[in-house]
């Protein structure tokens, strides 16, 4: 069972949110943005991945489902990271 974990819809863009905010700022300012978003992306996939091995049980589709979006996030904000 996942803790803390908000729904699917909230994971679905979150290499987006705060794009708009991100793009307004100088170079400089949205790398360390990207940085920090990727940071928060592994913690996130990274308690997931521990929540999973400490039941002992298969991970569940929700949770593979997670960790596919946070997996597609991460690849999006490193290609907006290699473009600045």
């Amino acid at each position: 069972m996942l803790i803390g974990l908000c729904g699917s819809g909230a994971v679905s863009n979150i290499a987006e949110s705060g794009a708009n905010a991100m793009a307004a700022r100088r170079p400089e300012h949205e790398h360390a943005a990207i940085l920090a978003r990727l940071d928060h992306l592994v913690e996130r996939m990274q308690k997931i991945q521990r929540e999973i091995r400490a039941t002992g049980e298969p991970a569940s589709r929700f949770e593979i489902a997670t960790l596919e979006k946070l997996g597609h996030a991460y690849a999006v904000l490193i290609a907006r990271l290699r473009n600045l």
